[in-house]
């Protein structure tokens, strides 16, 4: 799945009749858009990719909870498996298992296309262009842009290979300006990406909190679940958002984000604060658009910014749901603090209840306040610190992002 004339070719399959089950090589973002386009047309697809987790740029957490939605929606996603071969038109051969498949398509990845190249004195890396940032390569009046062409993080300022339309069209623009003595640099991409998936759309910028820690950063995170827009609005949904940031200088460094709604607004305001070098202050309070059908009158940037500091500042204590997911809330007893009992087992706390000790819960005891998304998680917190409790942590993202038991 290379060229417009090869989806072409796949819908005149498709339209045939013949195809029943596909195999989908490559759970990225194209990858993951063909299977939601072929179980549209009635057809059942399965997604194999030999990374450890679908859509690359997202945190494990993040994208495991895709692959979940993914599932429910009659889309598996098997990863961490090698594709070894195609036996006929009938089987393909995995690291694992054989899958049939009446349909196998490839999207597992594209390579620069620079091999014509070969022996030209281009300066080249991993197939790749090397330019500085003003376009030009080692040689003379030689420029390059496009998936032909490295570039740098905008971020870590590193080099960085961005094969998207957006990267090409901009690189080109200062390029033709840069040919007539302009002298403009390129500032560099976040390898930000949108995608439209069953039921949910998925987009990120910037860097994931494992990237952070690679480059040296002190990356705190946090993730919510908030309304995209007016909760009593026909059509609200909500937005799960991870925001990273550098703990000591409060700079942001990426944005990720799930939901049926309008995800590209959240990452491009991400986008423009992080190309500005933004500070969380800076960029808190910010006069963003709000009406009820469009947004929620603290926009889910903001809220999610807020909710970043009150965590920063120690007002806000959490186990992300990587953390839970690791085992860090071992010996707390889950507090359940839903709107209504949701966790089977778990001692149920209606939060406007609380105006003392609450019965059944020691001020010593490791407690987990788990509620549907994380708010009322946090209200009770604050109750409860008042009254004497002192080893509480919320569950970011609640039950609607994790599985909990108690």
């Amino acid at each position: 799945m290379r060229t417009p004339d090869d989806a072409i070719r796949l819908r005149d399959v498709v339209d045939a009749g013949s195809v029943k089950k596909a195999v989908v090589v490559g759970a990225g973002y194209i990858g993951l858009e063909i299977a939601e386009n072929l179980k549209l047309q009635g057809i059942r697809p399965f997604v194999l990719d030999m990374a450890e987790h679908a859509l690359p740029g997202f945190d494990a957490e993040m994208a495991e909870y895709v692959e979940g939605k993914l599932q429910e929606s009659g889309i598996p996603v098997v990863t961490g498996v090698a594709v070894t071969g195609i036996e006929g038109v009938e089987k393909l051969l995995s690291s694992k298992r054989a899958y049939k498949a009446d349909l196998v398509v490839l999207s597992a990845g594209i390579r620069p296309n620079t091999a014509f190249l070969e022996g030209t004195g281009l300066e080249m890396f991993k197939g790749t262009i090397v330019t500085n940032e003003l376009g030009e390569t080692n040689l003379p009046d030689i420029y390059a842009a496009g998936d032909c062409a490295m570039i740098h993080n905008a971020l870590t300022g590193k080099p960085a290979w961005s094969p998207m339309g957006s990267t090409a069209n901009i690189a080109g623009r200062l390029i033709a300006q840069n040919m007539m003595g302009a002298g403009l640099g390129y500032r560099g991409a976040l390898g930000t990406a949108v995608c439209k998936l069953p039921g949910i759309n998925v987009g990120r910028t910037g860097l994931t909190e494992a990237q952070a820690k690679a480059e040296g950063f002190d990356p705190v995170s946090v993730v919510t679940v908030v309304d995209d827009k007016a909760h009593y609005f026909p059509g609200a949904g909500t937005f799960t958002i991870k925001m990273i940031a550098d703990k000591e200088s409060l700079r942001l460094l990426g944005v990720q984000v799930i939901g049926a709604g309008a995800v590209d607004k959240v990452v491009d305001i991400a986008v423009t604060g992080i190309m500005l070098k933004g500070m969380l202050p800076q960029l808190a309070d910010m006069d963003l658009a709000y009406a009820p059908p469009f947004s929620t009158a603290i926009h889910p940037f903001e809220h999610t910014l807020n909710v970043l500091m009150n965590k920063i500042n120690g007002k806000f204590e959490t186990f992300t749901p990587a953390e839970y997911a690791a085992g860090a809330a071992e010996g707390y007893k889950v507090v359940d603090g839903c709107l209504a009992p949701s966790i089977e087992g778990a001692p149920y706390v209606e939060l406007t209840t609380v105006e003392g000790p609450v019965d059944g819960l020691d001020p010593e005891e490791k407690l987990l306040l788990v509620c549907n998304k994380g708010k009322r998680a946090y209200l009770l917190q604050n109750r409860l610190k008042f009254y004497g409790y002192k080893h509480t942590r919320v569950l970011e993202g609640g039950i609607s992002f994790n599985d909990v038991e108690a």
